[in-house]
């Protein structure tokens, strides 16, 4: 047995059961342990290890353990914030106090954080801004949870006014050393944090950032090899999605319109036509997350506005040329050309697809996406890989026993990868009962007349599940008008009964989910947020209720995007059915989270039983080991006789003997050693990416430049370094051509860099450059100051 296995073997068998206060170990826990510690294996030629285990595995912990070994640097990527805050709030926090793990840091996403500097131009009540402005002094981190730790609940509407907006914001803001938000984000690459907890998309925005030439958020580039376990797999699609697709909202659009002057009346009834052609959806979307093909009248008005767009481009810049004839293009684009290049490809068919997409705001988005999609998500994948180890994890990726579905998503297998599924531990026969109710009507669309009844009788049925419960319900909807409807017809029942309702968008995630928890008879309703990273054991939570099969929209552009070639019936069964039975397993798994829980799971859709589908439906529920039933008698008799027992379920018994432990784990792994020390990494190759090459070259021209002093600068990135070099190279005269001379890390960085140095100093759209000789300049200059004196 070699030192890594042994290491883990004993973390789970001797260490571990103290802490969950159980006698022995769960088997698949350490089996994906022992697992994850073999491909990181300095022996193991896998580099990717695709992992399907279910809810009571205890990923978190089978994840961390055999990562921290060797003490290399570790991202964790969630895409939920309420296992971000159980990872920093629990395992995290036991690893660090039992000296297993140095510093960790939890990178949230940007509007998670509050912006001090947007304060005092939010429209606010005074109570609210003077508490804001004092948390903006004092905060530890800046993020909404803590505020509302200290200060009470804030809403989503009011929180998104002070919110930070983008990450550069913070990298060049005149506040960033005073500000709590400020510094929280500066540790996110610091070099002595050993853990770096993070969402999917920053992540994926920080591999896409390296691509283009520009700084990483997370920097993922370790030197000697890091490692990226990516947790709740599931959604890493739809975070590529967010980061690979450019949106053209309204706004935006607005915005193009006000820069134009001449033909305005022109361009402003063009966008009444483009935005009467949505109103339909902007009426009663029927989703949390719609995405819908554009009207024909809707893509005729974008080609009309397109057209209008380029006219008025096209005569800027000939009446440039004449007051200049030396007048060359700005490499940064104004809003208007932004603008022009999005809808170019929006009505770029042969290359792009679209769609709109509307909000819970009811705001309108078109959104655009290249054709190669799946490619380019492989190409991320394989770029992470290229620096590091992955794991990617969840309970829901593989479907019915494969896992081709998830790698169909993501272009195909990464390279050198190999897959894991495990079974659940929980005796679901005895813990939980499939409830599915026989006078339920099909589902409906909210556009229908009829909705406000149907949604009514789901009430009723709720209001019933939930007397019998005695609250401790989590009410899972599929669209925010189901949302809303179900929520005024249930509350005033709640009230008299003494039951909090909670609501998805009172307040932050976290802090609804910690209320939920607490406050034991509480009822929790919400959409899509909720459908995976809440755990919830014990007597809090006995009831989920689901309001509807969560199918994929209908005649979405999307799921017609990566079906690419497959016919009606293909994208029905290999990519529909599938989505949904992940999305089924994911709104399932709320409900049983350690031995001891118990509780009803309730579908309000008949489909479960009378479609063409439904035995796939019923195998994967019936396999877990639900027992099934369509009469509420036997839902009330199940749960009142758990409520007062113990002991009704167990845990197959652990034996070393029956794990699969991979070969490469009994001979002796070679020891890690880093390559450089923090202190060495932090100045030159990581985290900020300056390769050896580039930082010779620099010594080298400080040489040159006659530099005595031995201290060096500190870059943030190889880009800072280049235009530090070009203009050294100016000042002192050198004649080293830097841009033709420099090291630069790969084709593509020598292209971004190139493009980025012919760009203005300030690529600030909201100021404006003078198209003027210097004499003009100087000459109105000179007859303003007359005028004023």
């Amino acid at each position: 047995m070699n030192n890594r296995l042994n290491h883990v073997l004993s973390f789970f068998e001797n260490q571990l059961p103290a802490h969950y206060g159980c006698l022995q170990p769960r088997y698949t826990q350490v089996q994906t342990a022992v697992s994850i510690a073999g491909i990181l294996s300095s022996h193991s030629k896998t580099n990717t290890l695709i992992v399907h285990a279910p809810v009571g595995t205890g990923k978190t912990f089978a994840a961390l353990v055999p990562s921290l070994y060797d003490g290399k640097r570790l991202i964790y990527a969630t895409s939920s914030l309420n296992l971000q805050a159980q990872l920093k709030n629990q395992e995290l926090n036991y690893l660090h106090q039992h000296g297993l793990l140095g510093r960790y840091v939890v990178a949230k996403g940007v509007s998670n954080y509050l912006c001090p500097k947007r304060i005092e131009q939010a429209l606010l009540e005074d109570e609210l801004r003077k508490s804001l402005i004092s948390f903006g002094f004092d905060a530890l981190e800046g993020d909404r949870l803590e505020f509302e730790q200290h200060f009470g609940p804030i809403q989503d509407n009011r929180w998104n006014r002070v919110k930070l907006q983008t990450h550069n914001e913070c990298l060049f803001c005149n506040r960033k050393l005073t500000c709590p938000t400020g510094i929280h984000r500066s540790k996110f690459n610091h070099p002595s944090i050993d853990v770096v907890v993070t969402n999917h998309n920053q992540l994926l925005q920080s591999v896409i950032n390296v691509t283009d030439g520009y700084t990483p958020i997370i920097d993922f580039r370790t030197s000697g090899g890091g490692i990226i376990i990516i947790d709740e797999a599931h959604d890493f699609q739809d975070a590529a999605l967010d980061q690979l697709s450019e949106k053209l909202s309204m706004s935006m659009l607005l915005n193009a319109i006000n820069q134009v002057r001449n033909e305005r009346a022109e361009v402003s009834r063009t966008f009444d036509i483009l935005l009467d052609s949505m109103k339909y959806l902007q009426q009663d979307l029927d989703i949390s997350r719609g995405r819908h093909p554009i009207p024909e009248d809707g893509l005729k008005a974008l080609k009309n506005l397109n057209v209008l767009f380029k006219r008025i481009l096209s005569q800027l810049v000939s009446a440039r040329i004449s007051e200049n004839p030396m007048f060359r293009r700005s490499q940064t684009k104004s809003r208007l050309e932004q603008t022009a290049d999005i809808i170019d490809k929006i009505l770029d068919k042969e290359n792009y697809t679209s769609w709109i997409e509307l909000d819970q705001k009811n705001d309108v988005d078109i959104t655009v996406v290249g054709n190669s999609f799946r490619r380019d998500i492989r190409s991320l994948i394989n770029s992470m890989g290229t620096y590091n180890k992955m794991v990617f994890m969840s309970g829901t990726l593989a479907v019915q026993g494969s896992f081709s579905s998830v790698i169909y998503d993501w272009g195909g297998p990464p390279s050198a990868s190999d897959t894991l599924e495990l079974l659940t531990e929980f005796d679901y026969f005895n813990q939980a009962i499939l409830y599915v109710p026989q006078h339920i009507p099909d589902p409906i669309d909210s556009t229908n007349k009829q909705y406000p009844a149907y949604c009514k009788v789901l009430g009723n049925e709720i209001i019933k599940l939930i007397k019998v419960a005695g609250g401790r319900t989590l009410i899972l909807c599929t669209s925010h008008k189901q949302l809303d409807l179900l929520y005024y017809q249930i509350k005033p029942h709640l009230d008299t009964m003494g039951i909090t309702l909670l609501k998805q968008g009172s307040k932050s995630t976290e802090l609804l989910s910690e209320d939920f928890k607490h406050d034991e008879t509480s009822v929790l309703i919400g959409s899509g947020t909720f459908f995976a990273g809440l755990s919830i054991p014990g007597k809090s939570l006995i009831s989920v209720i689901l309001c509807r099969l969560p199918f994929p929209t209908y005649n979405d552009p999307f799921i017609d995007l990566i079906a690419e070639d497959m016919s009606k019936s293909e994208i029905m069964n290999d990519i529909l059915i599938p989505r949904m039975l992940i999305r089924l397993q994911q709104a399932g798994g709320r409900l049983i989270r350690t031995i001891e829980d118990f509780g009803c799971f309730t579908i309000l859709d008949p489909r479960v039983c009378n479609r063409s589908y439904s035995e796939r439906v019923m195998k994967l529920l019936l396999d877990s080991g639900y027992r099934f039933s369509r009469d509420f008698t036997e839902v009330e008799d199940f749960l009142r006789k758990r409520m007062n027992e113990t002991g009704f379920a167990k845990y197959q018994p652990y034996t070393r003997d029956k794990l699969q432990i991979p070969s490469i784990l009994t001979v002796p792994d070679r020891p890690y050693e880093r390559q450089v020390s923090k202190k060495e990494t932090y100045q030159s190759e990581t985290p900020n990416g300056i390769t050896p090459e580039q930082l010779a070259y620099y010594t080298d021209a400080r040489q040159k430049a006659g530099i005595r002093s031995k201290k060096l600068r500190s870059f943030s990135e190889p880009y800072s370094l280049f235009v530090y070099l070009v203009k050294l190279d100016q000042d002192k005269k050198l004649n080293l051509n830097v841009v033709g001379t420099f090291p630069y890390a790969n084709e593509q960085q020598e292209h971004n860099f190139i493009a980025r140095q012919k760009r203005f100093k300030r690529p600030d759209n909201s100021v404006k450059i003078s198209w003027l000789s210097r004499k003009e300049i100087a000459d109105r200059y000179e007859t303003h100051t007359r005028k004023r004196s």
